[in-house]
């Protein structure tokens, strides 16, 4: 009988100690993916279809000087910013899912991609950030034309 209640402290403790562990380290210590998203609205003037995306950290990772253009024509989107992580050594890397929506005609666009493997010991440590993505054909002129991006890094 004593040595089945030791071994039943021996695994309780041990469970108890492994859940204490796991449920006071932040997110970060087991690599969770801080998640957002934000919701952009283009011009609609044909010149000006370019929307700045503001800064953006999210968990290690920081995006700036970002981007959305659609070229003159209205087939493609650019993608363009510079992308750093400040504590991961490991290749972190940022993950974009886009929405292109336009009024009146649905989805235009909807496409995932990564950017560059990132570290803090880089250097230099903010990458160069560029992805071109067709745009459907159905869009119907420049007016109503808004972006959702949601990341994940």
């Amino acid at each position: 009988m004593r040595d089945t209640r030791r071994l039943f402290m021996k695994r309780a403790f041990t469970t108890a100690g492994g859940l204490v562990a796991v449920t006071c380290l932040p997110p970060e210590a087991y690599a969770g993916c801080s998640s957002q998203t934000r919701n952009y609205r283009f011009s609609d003037f044909p010149e000006q279809q370019t929307v700045q995306i503001s800064d953006w950290k999210l968990g290690d990772c920081e995006l700036k000087n970002a981007s959305l253009t659609i070229l003159p024509g209205g087939q493609f989107v650019v993608f363009n910013g510079l992308v750093c992580t400040h504590f991961t050594h490991t290749k972190d890397v940022w993950h974009i899912q886009l929405k292109i929506l336009q009024s009146g005609q649905g989805t235009l666009l909807k496409q995932s991609f990564s950017g560059p493997p990132m570290s803090e010991q880089d250097k230099p440590l903010f990458h160069s950030w560029n992805v071109r993505l067709p745009l459907h054909p159905k869009a119907n002129g420049p007016h109503g034309l808004a972006a959702t991006i949601t990341s994940c890094c």
